[in-house]
């Protein structure tokens, strides 16, 4: 049966119509894995990024940022000097 203006979509599915989109109705154990298949990936990926913010931090990491922090401080000081 096609999309007839007026007709409700429970009106279509009483009369056994496809929806609109031309797909037939999933059943229910299709619906619960359309929503179980991206809660297990985001339950996973959650679980993944847990493990990898608990890790330390490598110390040429730390070692990078103290030199970084040591060039700013360099840096800000010419800058006052320089705007006095």
């Amino acid at each position: 049966m096609k999309d007839a203006p007026g007709l409700t979509m429970d009106d279509r599915e009483k009369a056994g119509s496809e929806p609109s989109s031309g797909h037939p109705e999933q059943s229910d154990k299709g619906d619960e894995m359309t929503f179980a298949l991206p809660s297990a990936i985001g339950d996973r990926l959650k679980a993944y990024y847990n493990d990898v913010a608990a890790e330390p931090v490598p110390d040429r990491f730390l070692s990078l940022l103290e030199r970084l922090d040591q060039a700013e401080s360099r840096n800000a000081d010419v800058q006052d000097k320089d705007g006095e």
